[in-house]
């Protein structure tokens, strides 16, 4: 206790530990000292509105949180206890010594508050850890220049000694003090008005983003306060200018305004809030200013400016009040207008209103007109009544559109305080609604009176101990709760009356069925009445199987019947239906206690409790032959369910005869007896048969009280009663202790214990009550309803009056104890001569079951010690063959009749007898000697003494007891052996025995910190090696990495020659030199150029496809083990509506080519179709515009340019083609004509004319010499390209364009969406490729088989060809149009058919000798016999 310590020189000893175990003297060792505080006191420099400016500084000396060993600590702050002023500096990285150096302000200081440091630890995606606290006191900030120093952190690691830096100063209020304005009641009208430098919550591509924002302001603690504004769209100055008003205003509300960001979907994120204090508006003038934001962003300074005033609650002129104790109010709602349509309507929208008033605070006074359907000025004029109008009471009008089936709609509401309508005259008038909808003005139109109580003031007749006489006797007016096929609906009603606030007081009636009128006739009792308290009277309708339905309430207050006559006379019910009009007739009247007789109880008195019979009980339980009940009854002083005692429950009986006696201790003079039948249920819970309450005064007298008592809540029917008998009885006998005297308990056994599951498992538990440190429990007995202990236990620190609590328990493994029952002894039981020897009753029983306990307890005086003496052995006894055995016995000297000894133990070689067992001599008188006495115990079970040995009290009564041999003597005084025991009193045992388990427990911690320093020292020496091993690591990674740098840069320097080799395959197309620091893109330019290839390949560097940005070294392209592969793969022409035609690759569906030129000359309608020649040199397009365009490609480059512009088209053209040798394209239009033109001018060499229509497509034929045309008449058309003159006409051709197909036929083309095109497998149907980048429809789109010259390895390695060669290789690719001559850049290599043979002599200039014999083989086998070339071919 303070006084202890607080002191000169303070506190240094022992405290003596309680609950430390059974037997146990432990002991603290404590000092403690007060010291001075940390600075003079000194005055509070805050006052009302102060604020507090605080500078978290800098931490030093923080432990690493991170496995780097470091951490990223960040400072929380906050008022304690008021988290809403929590404030966050931001998190520094990596460091254990922090500077933050940041500034915030508290607003919301007042003194008294003291500030809370928290430093965590910043983990991204996981809660961060704390590493340290402190607390501020306000008596060291709160004065002249604040604080500024260092404070020291708790809780921050073991071993640690971290701080924390801040400056904090009270700042005075930024508003100076001004008597308020408010009065209760009062409103407040909240304008806000804008908001500047929000952040910008939404993110956008067009800029820096916005945000969405609202506003929230409501009253501190009062979330139905809350008003909110409109939201503006993407805006970080939102102007809302909108004005709401707030009710529930009193003197100290904080105004909260907080801003968000609004998101359609998601929840709405914070832009930032702020606070205003009342003192700021609840003056003259209110507040009209700017509000700095917080918790707006980093580095913010956004700032809402809003508008706060004050509005007088009053409509009227103060006039005095005209209500009295008990008046009512009259309220007629006469009708609204202006009221917003709720529901939708194609007519303009309607609503369904009805009215609710109710006294504020009172839920419970509530009135509710009843809805008009489809109007926005609804007529009500209906007229109500409230009963329990006091003076300051205000009305809520809130008016809401009924919904069927769903919650209802509000549609405004107004509140009328007490000084408008509590007057003469009282109020008649309209009442704006608030919260009526954006825009609407709506008004309420009623009239409100006080109105004088119905019945005069009179006296009070009650006094202390009066009951009430209650006669419920019927209704009328009630509404149909049940439907009905017939039509009308009925209800089952019954009443429930109670006085309000005091549940136990309630009694019920019988339900009636199918009536709205019902007449119930009852009476009942009810005790607990004091004067002041209210009736209440609920009428609900009986639902079997569900719950009931309230038909109507009514209050009664204490000065309407607590008179002479009581009351007599209807009461209106409440809450009984919109629009009805319900009545409830009762008569009450106090009835007062008889002339008591002098009261006989006196401190410990004693009840004796009869509990005969019960008679005319209801029906709980259902059965064939019409149901029955088993009965028992429970009985207990009210408000102590420890002193509850039942009967047994009588099965099938509903007039059971118990004829049980009991008997109570501790009763006390007032106290009330309560009886409830119940009916016992196997496996459930048991129903209420009844029950009745018995006052004190009617049995606390001489005679007792012996009658029938009326159950209450015993159903429909006629009430059953139950018939008792209760006797005072006197105290039991005086107590005989003294001071320091203690217990002594024999726990013997218990009978009739009852589990939940099965056969329990049995302790007892002994235990003065409020001596927590008295505990003594036997031993656990497994499976059995009836243990036997026979345990004697020592109680010490027992007190004359003190009361033993024992408590059964069942013990369960791993789980708490289950209570088998408990009784408590009062002292005087035990506390007298001769103690306590019997059976107990145990309560808290399982239901049904008839519990004892038998006890034996003794107050034992401070002289009788009880000692425990130990027997270990005895030597040099004298055996003989007819010894079966030896016993020790020992007693107090001069009193063998508390003799204690051992079991037989027979003599084991060398001649000893062990023994080794503790006996206790309970009996043992301070003074007294010990006799020790062995006996031989024969064959036939005789016993004869061998030696007798003694112990002195002196050698007993020593610090330590006794320990050692003693010598027996016969019964001639000789020497009969020698005997080794221990004598120590119970205190000395339980020291030792507490020594003994503190040294063991010792030595295992010993052990255990042993075991724990080893573990620690392995793991350090595993965590040296690992780090070493580590370290090593890392070394060597970084020379390995320095090394491959070095090597790096100097191969990036150095020229390489890199062989690509054509994919898939084995064959050298070109031999590259180039720096190691080139880039992919480079390499497969150059070796496109090399091998004349059309496009830049896709270059892989073994099996992986870098990226061409990636450097040759990086790629391992320079490593002479690596091959590099060119992989051409299929190209694809397409053309779209968006005026461009593009190349794509078909292998990664990535777009090559775009055909426009680089200053964006293009056409000026939709591409129809294109078409290219065999090495992608040219592309000619045909357009919506009337023109065809022949491109000239750089396909390594990716370069597109215009070469001519076909203009003659008088109508847009379907189709362009090149003749094979690319001197001339062909091009068809819708004007009926085809043209040819000559590609080296660009002019029209022919016009072919003849269709009947559109001309769709125009081929060359393989030899170039004729053109075949085909139209929309469909008729397909031969020519002459040499003269333009037509050869035949075929009818009845398709125009319809073929799909196209790889050479190889293993992919497909087709066109998956408008802008789309798809790649797919021929064998499988499976997308391979979706060709996006077209911005329109897709016209046209095909394969192209692409031809590069095939340059051999020959070639190549005697460097007669390369890319500076461009004499010697150009002219051989253009006249290679053979198979043996050329390369189909496609998944499998073909020619054309029809394809011209070149010259030999034209083609094996600067091959070698064995490709040039190959090419001369191949050209001859493709010539006709005649020598000549093969028809349709070339020569040139």
């Amino acid at each position: 206790a303070g006084r202890d310590f607080d002191r000169e020189g303070g506190f240094e000893g022992e405290l003596r530990l309680l609950e430390s175990g059974k037997g146990s003297q432990a002991k603290l060792s404590v000092r403690v000292e007060v010291l001075p505080p940390l600075l003079a006191a000194a005055p509070p420099v805050s006052e009302p509105g102060s604020r507090l400016s605080i500078t978290v500084i800098s931490a030093e000396g923080l432990r690493a949180a991170d496995w780097g060993g470091k951490s990223d600590p960040f400072c929380i702050c906050q008022v304690v206890g008021k988290p809403e002023t929590q404030f966050k500096t931001a998190h520094i990285s990596k460091t254990l010594a922090p500077v933050w150096d940041e500034t915030h302000e508290i607003d919301e200081y007042q003194q008294g508050d003291s500030l809370e440091f928290q430093v965590f630890d910043y983990d991204r995606g996981s809660a961060a850890d704390l590493l340290g606290k402190a607390l501020l006191l306000f008596n060291v900030f709160d004065r002249e220049g604040g604080f500024h120093g260092e404070l020291k952190l708790t809780e921050c690691g073991k071993g640690k000694t971290a701080t924390i830096k801040v400056h904090v100063r009270v700042l005075p209020p930024p508003w100076p003090l001004a008597p308020p304005i408010s009065e209760p009641g009062s409103r407040l009208k909240v304008s806000i008005l804008s908001a500047t430098g929000l952040r910008a919550a939404d993110w956008s591509l067009l800029g820096s983003g916005s945000s969405d924002p609202y506003c929230v302001c409501e009253l501190r603690g009062k979330p139905s306060s809350a008003a909110q504004t409109r939201h503006i769209a993407k805006t970080l100055e939102p102007q809302w200018d909108e004005i709401h008003e707030l009710d529930d205003y009193e003197h100290g509300d904080v105004l909260e305004f907080t801003v968000f960001d609004h998101d359609y979907g998601s929840a709405s994120d914070l832009l930032g809030k702020a606070i205003l204090p009342c003192m700021a508006f609840d003056r003259e003038g209110g507040f009209d200013g700017q509000l700095k934001l917080r918790e707006s962003g980093k580095d913010s300074t956004a700032t809402l400016t809003v508008r706060v005033e004050v509005l007088s609650v009053a409509l009227l002129p103060k006039a005095p009040p005209v209500s009295v104790a008990g008046s009512r109010l009259r309220v007629v709602v006469r009708s609204a207008s202006g009221l917003r349509a709720a529901d939708f309507s194609f007519g303009g929208g309607k609503s369904d209103p009805f009215c609710i008033c109710q006294i504020r605070g009172k839920p419970d006074l509530k009135i509710q007109t009843r809805h008009i359907s489809k109007t926005l000025e609804p007529v009500w004029e209906e007229e109500h009544e409230f009963d329990l109008y006091e003076l300051g009471d205000s009305l809520e009008f809130t008016v809401f559109d009924h919904d069927k089936g769903s919650a209802s709609d509000l549609l405004g509401k107004v509140t009328l305080a007490s000084g408008d309508f509590d007057r003469a005259g009282g109020f008649e008038g309209e009442l704006k609604l608030r919260e009526c909808g954006k825009g609407y003005s709506a008004v309420l139109s009623v009239a409100v009176e006080v109105l004088p109580p119905e019945t005069p003031e009179a006296p009070p007749i009650s006094v202390p101990g009066s009951m009430l006489k209650v006669f419920i006797i019927s209704a009328k007016g009630l509404r149909a709760a049940d439907w009905s096929l017939r039509g009308g609906g009925k209800s089952d009603p019954y009443c429930v009356c109670e006085i309000k606030g005091k549940p136990s007081s309630k009694c019920t009636t019988r339900h009636i069925r199918k009536t709205l009128s019902p007449t119930w006739k009852e009476e009942h009792d009810i005790h607990d009445y004091v004067h002041g308290d209210a009736l209440e009277f609920t009428v609900f309708d009986y639902d079997a199987g569900s719950a009931a339905d309230l038909l109507g309430k009514a209050v009664l207050h204490c000065r309407e019947f607590d008179r002479d006559g009581g009351f007599t006379g209807d009461l209106r019910l409440r809450e009984c239906g919109v629009g009805r009009s319900a009545w409830l007739t009762v008569q009450v009247h106090v009835e007062l206690p008889s002339p008591s007789a002098t009261p006989i109880s006196v401190p410990g008195s004693r009840l004796r409790i009869a509990i005969v019979r019960a008679n005319g009980l209801r029906v709980a339980d259902w059965g064939i032959g019409g149901g029955s009940s088993d009965p028992f009854c429970r009985c207990e002083i009210q408000g102590r369910t420890e002193t509850r005692v039942e009967t047994k429950h009588i099965n099938k009986n509903l007039n059971p005869v118990w004829n049980q006696e009991f008997e109570m201790k501790e009763f006390q003079r007032e106290d009330c007896l309560v009886f409830t039948v119940m009916d016992y249920d196997r496996a459930s819970s048991a129903d209420l048969l009844g029950r009745v309450a018995l006052a004190a005064r009617e049995f606390d007298r001489a005679e007792g009280y012996a009658g029938t008592l009326k159950l209450r809540d015993s159903g429909n029917g006629p009430p059953a009663t139950l018939t008792v008998r209760v006797e005072v009885l006197p105290p039991l006998r005086p107590s005989s202790a003294e001071p320091g005297c203690s217990l002594r308990v024999l726990v013997r056994c218990a009978r009739g214990l009852a589990a939940c599951a099965g056969m329990p498992d049995p302790f007892c538990v002994c235990m003065l009550r409020d001596k927590p440190h008295t505990r003594r429990q036997t031993r656990t007995l497994k499976g059995t309803a009836a243990p036997t202990w026979h345990e004697e236990h020592r109680i010490r620190s027992y007190s004359p009056g003190d009361r033993l609590e024992c408590i059964v328990l069942d013990h369960d493994v791993g789980e708490e104890a289950d209570l088998l029952g408990r009784v408590s002894l009062e002292s005087m039981h035990f506390d007298c001569a001769g103690g306590f020897d019997g059976e107990l009753t145990l309560h808290e029983c399982r239901k049904g079951s008839l519990a004892t306990l038998s006890l034996q307890v003794e107050v034992l005086p401070p002289g009788r010690l009880p000692l425990v003496i130990m027997v270990f052995a005895a030597s040099n006894l004298p055996d003989s063959e007819e010894t079966s055995g030896f016993v020790c016995t020992c007693h107090p000297a001069g009193r063998p009749h508390f003799r204690a000894r051992t079991s037989e133990r027979k003599i084991a070689p060398p001649p000893v007898c062990t023994w080794t067992e503790e006996l206790h001599m309970s009996e043992y008188v301070e003074g007294d000697a010990v006799e020790f006495q062995v006996l031989r115990q024969d064959k036939e079970l005789m016993l004869h003494e061998i030696g007798v040995a003694s112990v002195q009290h002196t050698a007993i009564q020593d610090a330590c007891g006794f320990a050692g041999k003693l010598h027996l003597m016969n019964s001639r005084g000789r020497n009969a052996g020698i005997l080794n025991v221990r004598i120590e009193n119970i205190h000395q045992w339980e020291n030792r025995r507490q020594a003994e388990e503190e040294e063991r427990r010792a030595r295992e911690e010993k052990a255990r910190e042993a075991e724990r320093q080893r573990r620690e020292r392995e793991e350090l020496e595993r965590r040296r090696a690992q780090e070493e091993a580590d370290e090593q690591a890392r070394k060597e990674a970084e020379r390995r990495a320095a090394e491959k740098a070095a090597r790096r840069a100097q191969a990036l320097a150095c020229e390489v020659v890199i062989p690509v080799l054509l994919w898939p395959g084995d064959e050298v197309i070109a031999q590259i030199s180039i720096l190691g620091g080139a880039t992919v893109l480079e390499l497969a330019r150059r070796a496109a150029r090399s091998a004349k290839l059309p496009l830049c390949p896709r270059m892989r560097v073994g099996g992986r496809l870098p990226s061409e940005a990636e450097l040759l070294w990086d790629v391992g392209a320079c490593d002479s083990a690596s091959r590099v592969f060119a992989e051409v793969c299929p190209t694809i022409l397409t053309c779209s509506a968006d005026f461009t035609a593009k190349v794509w690759n078909a292998g990664t569906g990535q777009c090559e080519l775009t055909v426009a030129s680089q200053e964006g000359v293009s056409h000026d309608g939709a591409v129809n179709s294109a078409c290219a020649t065999p090495d992608l040199k040219w592309i000619a397009t045909a357009s919506d515009d009337c023109t065809a365009k022949v491109w000239v490609v750089d396909g390594v480059m990716r370069v597109v340019s215009v070469a001519w512009t076909l203009v003659g088209h008088t109508k847009p053209v379907y189709s362009a083609c090149f003749s094979q040798d690319g001197r001339f394209v062909v091009t068809a239009s819708g004007d009926g004509t085809a043209k040819i033109w000559r590609m080296r001018t660009g002019q029209c060499v022919h016009t072919l004319e003849g269709h009947s229509g559109e001309v769709l497509s125009a081929t060359f034929t393989p030899d170039g010499m004729l053109v075949r045309t085909v139209g929309h008449d469909r008729s397909m058309k031969t020519w002459e390209a040499e003269t333009g003159r037509c050869r035949g006409t075929v009818m009845g051709q398709d125009p319809a364009q073929a799909m196209s197909f790889t050479p190889d036929g293993k992919l497909f083309l087709i066109v998956a969406r408008c802008s789309e095109v798809e790649v797919r497998c021929m064998t499988t149907g499976a997308s391979k490729q979706i060709l996006r980048g077209h911005a329109g429809q897709v016209t046209w789109a095909s394969f192209i088989a692409l031809r590069a010259p095939h340059v051999s390895l020959t070639a190549l390695r005697s460097g007669k060809l390369g890319m500076s060669d461009k004499a010697t290789a150009a002219p051989m690719l253009k006249r290679s149009l053979s198979a043996s001559a050329s390369l189909i850049l496609s998944p499998c290599q073909s020619s054309r058919a029809g394809s011209a043979a070149p010259s030999p002599s034209s083609c094996v200039r600067g091959l070698s000798s064995s490709d040039r014999g190959e090419f001369e083989r191949r050209s001859r086998s493709r010539r006709s016999p005649s020598g000549t070339a093969a028809k349709g071919g070339r020569s040139k």
